[in-house]
C-alpha cells in the first residue's frame, strides 16, 4: 500500500485522481469493509482494490454498509481502463487515417467495450481460480495448449 500511495498520479495504475489517503488510511478502509481484507489476500485483487476503492466507497461514511465482490472490483477497474484508452484515442482522432477514424466510431458504439469486458473478465477469472495467490505467470513462446494460460 505504501508503494501504491507513493506512485505519481500519472502512473498506469491510477485510473482517476486518487484521494490523498495514506497507507494507513487505505488499510483502515480495507479493514472497515466487511470481508474485503480477506478478498484482497490475492495480490492481483489487492492491486485492483487499491485503484478502484475510492470509486467503490464514493461518499459513504459508513464502511460497514459497503459490500465488495470480485465482480465489482473487476467491473470498476475495467471500466476505468477502457475509458482511459478511449479518451487517448479520441484525443488523437484527427491524426488517424480515415479507416481508423471509422473504426474509432465503433468504439463509441460500444462494440469494443463489450468485447474487452468479456475477455478481461475471463482472464481475471483464470487469474483468481487457477493461480490462487501466485500472480507470476510465465508466457512461453510455445505454451502448453492444455493449460489455462494458453486459453
Amino acid at each position: 500500500m505504501e508503494q501504491f500511495v507513493d506512485l505519481p498520479d500519472d502512473d498506469a495504475l491510477s485510473q482517476t485522481v486518487r484521494p490523498n489517503w495514506t497507507a494507513a488510511e487505505y488499510m483502515a478502509k480495507l479493514e472497515g469493509i466487511l470481508d474485503l481484507k480477506e478478498l484482497v489476500k490475492n495480490p492481483f485483487l489487492l492491486a485492483l482494490s487499491l485503484v478502484v476503492l475510492p470509486e467503490v466507497i464514493g461518499t459513504k461514511q459508513d464502511l460497514s454498509s459497503i459490500r465488495v465482490t470480485r465482480a465489482i472490483l473487476y467491473d470498476k477497474f475495467v471500466d476505468g481502463w477502457m475509458n482511459r484508452g478511449k479518451e487517448r484515442l479520441f484525443e488523437r482522432h484527427d491524426q488517424l487515417p480515415l479507416d481508423e477514424q471509422l473504426a474509432l466510431k465503433n468504439l463509441r458504439d460500444g462494440y469494443l467495450k463489450r468485447s474487452a469486458d468479456d475477455f478481461m473478465k475471463r482472464l481475471a477469472k483464470y487469474f483468481v481460480e487457477e493461480q490462487a495467490t501466485n500472480v507470476t505467470i510465465d508466457f512461453l513462446l510455445h505454451p502448453d495448449k492444455d493449460t489455462w494460460a494458453a486459453k
